[in-house]
C-alpha cells in the first residue's frame, strides 16, 4: 500500500493477489487457454471455457436455426440477471433462443443486468447491456475476458498503471477509470454501445441509434418508460422480495411509484450518513415509506469492519471509488440477504446536471471539457480550469479517441453518451460486485435500451426543467409528490448547524495557516 496525503491508497497488484477467489461472487473468466480460478465452475463450448463463481447465474443461448439432427445449437451464454420482453427473469438452467444474425437486437430487447457471450457462430463476441451495468474487462495480449482486472494474470504487459492509481486515489475518491481505462496496462473495460470481437479482441462500436430530440411525445415517453420499469420490477419481485434504498431524491421515488403494485414484496432502507443530506434522506424516506405502506429502516454506517473494507476493494479490483458504499460495507450485511436491491442510477439521464458547462448543442466540445465532466464526481469543488489541469495526458488521449468515434450529432448528445459510457458503465457497473451478499442481487429497473433512447430523446427544455421523473410519479402514484424533494426541513438544518459552523471554522484556520495568507 502507498501513502497519499496521509491516506492509505490501495495498489491493484496487492488487491489482486490477496483474498481467495471463492469470495469473488458473481464473477467470471472467459478464455481458450487459462486455468479456472479455484472454486469456480466450468462451462465449455467449442474451444472456449467459461469459469464462473457458483453465485453467477448462467443461461444457455440457443440458435433459432435447427440443424438436420433437430437439436438446437448452443451459441453461448447469458451471464447475470436478464429480463425478457415478456417480463421473465431468466436464471441458471434457463434457455433463450436468438437469431444468429442479429445479436444486437436480441441484447437490446432485454432488461436487467447482464452480459451476452457468443462463442460459437460466425462472429464470436461479448455484448454488454444498455448501460454496461454488468461490467467486464478484457486483455487482448492474453486473450482473456473477465469481470474485473484482478482475474487477469500479471504478465510483462499487464502491470499496474501506477500513474492513474496515484491520480485517481481510488477507493478514497468518488471516481472511476474513465472510458475503458483500468488500473492495469493492457486491460480494457468493455463499454456499452460496443461489443468485444473475440476473433481479434477489439472493441467495436455498434450504437446507439441516434434519434431526433423531441421526436416522441412527452406523454408517450412517460407511459413507455413507466411500463418498462414496472415490467422489470415485476419480473424480479416474482422470485425475489426487494429492497429499495430510498432517499429524498427523484430516482428512488420514481422507482417506488413504479413498484406500487408490488409493495407487499418491497421494503425500504436509508443509509445513515452523519451529514445534512443523510439526515434529510432518513427523514423524507420515513415519510414516504409510511405514506406508501412499506416497512422502512435506517441503517447506521458507523465503524465499518476493516476486513469488510478490504473485501469491498478486492471484489472490485480497486477499479472504482464509491466512498459511501464502501463505508457501508459492513452495514449492508445487516440487511436481509434474500432481497434483491433496486437501484435508480440510470435516472440522472432524464436530467442534465452533466450539461452544466456546455450551453448549446451546436457548440464544439474539447477533450479538456469532457475530462472535466468525466472527473467531476471526483473533483466537484474545482473550477473547469483546475479540472482541465488535473486530467492526465493518458486520460485526455483516451477521451479524445472516444469522442472521435462516438458519432454523436451534437454536444448535448455527446455528453449524454459520456454519462452512459463513463459514469454508468465505469462506475455504477462495478460496485455491485462488492455489494453482493446473495442470493439477492443489485439491478437497475431503468436499464433498458428503449428507456435510454427515450430519455436521451426528451426535449431539451423538459430535461433542463428536471421534471420527467416527477411526471412518471404523477402518473403512477401522485400522492408521493406531496413530500418535498431534496429540501432539508428547518429542524434538520438547525440540528446540523453546530457541525457546519465547526467545519467552516476549521477551513478558515487552515486557510490562515497557508503561506502568504493575510
Amino acid at each position: 500500500m502507498k501513502s497519499h496525503a496521509g491516506e492509505r491508497v490501495y495498489v491493484p497488484r496487492e488487491v489482486a493477489l490477496s483474498g481467495a477467489t471463492t469470495d469473488l461472487c458473481e464473477q467470471f473468466v472467459l478464455s481458450q487457454a487459462t486455468d479456472a480460478p479455484e472454486g469456480f465452475h466450468n462451462e465449455t463450448l467449442s474451444s472456449w471455457t467459461l469459469a464462473h463463481h457458483p453465485t453467477l447465474p448462467v443461461i444457455t443461448i440457443l440458435s433459432d436455426t435447427c440443424p438436420s439432427d433437430g437439436d438446437a445449437r448452443q451459441l453461448g451464454w447469458l451471464l447475470g440477471y436478464p429480463i425478457t420482453s415478456a417480463g421473465r427473469l431468466l436464471g441458471t438452467g434457463s434457455t433463450v433462443t436468438v437469431a444468429d444474425a442479429d445479436p444486437v437486437a436480441f441484447v437490446d430487447s432485454l432488461g436487467g443486468r447482464f452480459l451476452a457471450v457468443f462463442v460459437d457462430g460466425p462472429t464470436p463476441a461479448i455484448y454488454p447491456d444498455a448501460v454496461g451495468s454488468y461490467s467486464s474487462v478484457f486483455c487482448p495480449d492474453l486473450g482473456i475476458a473477465a469481470s474485473t482486472p484482478g482475474l487477469i494474470p500479471y504478465e510483462e504487459t499487464t502491470g499496474d498503471r501506477l500513474d492513474l492509481v496515484d491520480q485517481l486515489r481510488i477507493p478514497w475518491t468518488n471516481s472511476m477509470y474513465p472510458l475503458g481505462l483500468t488500473p492495469r496496462h493492457g486491460v480494457h473495460r468493455l463499454l456499452p454501445n460496443h461489443h468485444l470481437d473475440l476473433t481479434d479482441w477489439t472493441m467495436v462500436r455498434h450504437g446507439p441509434n441516434w434519434h431526433e430530440r423531441g421526436s416522441v411525445s412527452i406523454d408517450e415517453s412517460v407511459s413507455r418508460v413507466a411500463a418498462i420499469v414496472k415490467r422489470n420490477i415485476a419480473a424480479v419481485t416474482d422470485t425475489h422480495p426487494s429492497y429499495l434504498q430510498l432517499t429524498a431524491g427523484n430516482d428512488s421515488r420514481m422507482l417506488l411509484a413504479c413498484a406500487r403494485e408490488w409493495r407487499s414484496d418491497l421494503a425500504t432502507y436509508t443509509l445513515k450518513f452523519p451529514d445534512l443530506g443523510g439526515m434529510n434522506d432518513a427523514r423524507v424516506a420515513a415519510r414516504l415509506s409510511e405514506l406508501a405502506g412499506v416497512s422502512h429502516r435506517v441503517v447506521p454506517t458507523d465503524h465499518p469492519d476493516p476486513a469488510d473494507l478490504e473485501m469491498w476493494v478486492y471484489r472490485t479490483s480497486c477499479s472504482v471509488g464509491e466512498p459511501q458504499g464502501w463505508r457501508a460495507a459492513t452495514a449492508y450485511q445487516s440487511l436481509e440477504r434474500s432481497r434483491a436491491h433496486i437501484a435508480g442510477n440510470v435516472g440522472d439521464l432524464a436530467r442534465i446536471g452533466y450539461w452544466a458547462t456546455i450551453g448549446r448543442s451546436g457548440r464544439p466540445v474539447t477533450p479538456e471539457q469532457l475530462a472535466a465532466h468525466a472527473l467531476a464526481h471526483r473533483l466537484p469543488r474545482l473550477n473547469p480550469g483546475q479540472q482541465r489541469a488535473a486530467a492526465s495526458t493518458t486520460v485526455l488521449e483516451e477521451i479524445e479517441r472516444w469522442r472521435d468515434t462516438s458519432g454523436a450529432p451534437d454536444a448535448l448528445a455527446l455528453l449524454d453518451l459520456l454519462f452512459v459510457e463513463n459514469r454508468l458503465a465505469c462506475w455504477a457497473g462495478i460496485w455491485p460486485y462488492a455489494q453482493y451478499y446473495g442470493p439477492g442481487f443489485t439491478y437497475f429497473p431503468m436499464n433498458h435500451r428503449e428507456v435510454i433512447d427515450l430519455m436521451m430523446g426528451l426535449p431539451e427544455a423538459v430535461r433542463r426543467g428536471e421534471k420527467f421523473n416527477q411526471m412518471v410519479i404523477r402518473q403512477e402514484w401522485p400522492e408521493l409528490l406531496d413530500v418535498p424533494f431534496n429540501t432539508p426541513s428547518r429542524s434538520v438544518r438547525l440540528a446540523q448547524l453546530p457541525a457546519r459552523v465547526e467545519r467552516g471554522l476549521r477551513r478558515r484556520v487552515r486557510s490562515m495557516r497557508k503561506p502568504g495568507a493575510q
